[in-house]
């Protein structure tokens, strides 16, 4: 059986390659790839390339997630905020687990 490898997937370039170099001096086996859950292409992307260098990808802990800013009201709510949450939140999920299962 094949140990586990962590793979990390984020947005934010900086704060994953940090991780990923105190995971590495830990001696853990671990890859990192710029995505956007938001954007179709990025995750097929990440996906193929998970498939790619590991020849399978078994489990996907597929949960990018934001908030949004706190509004007591909802008329005062931006159509813009919500769509950013929606995006990330349903879409990101949606299609990661389209391209895992295309995989």
């Amino acid at each position: 059986m094949q140990p586990f490898t962590p793979y990390s997937c984020d947005n934010r370039e900086t704060i994953s390659e940090e991780n990923l170099n105190e995971s590495l001096n830990d001696g853990l086996n671990m890859c990192y790839f710029h995505c956007d859950v938001t954007r179709e292409d990025d995750v097929s992307l990440a996906v193929a390339f998970v498939v790619t260098k590991f020849g399978t990808l078994d489990i996907m802990v597929n949960n990018a997630g934001i908030a949004g800013t706190p509004c007591p009201d909802i008329h005062e709510f931006e159509l813009s905020t919500f769509e950013k949450v929606f995006d990330i939140n349903v879409k990101g999920v949606f299609l990661g687990m389209k391209h895992l299962l295309e995989s």
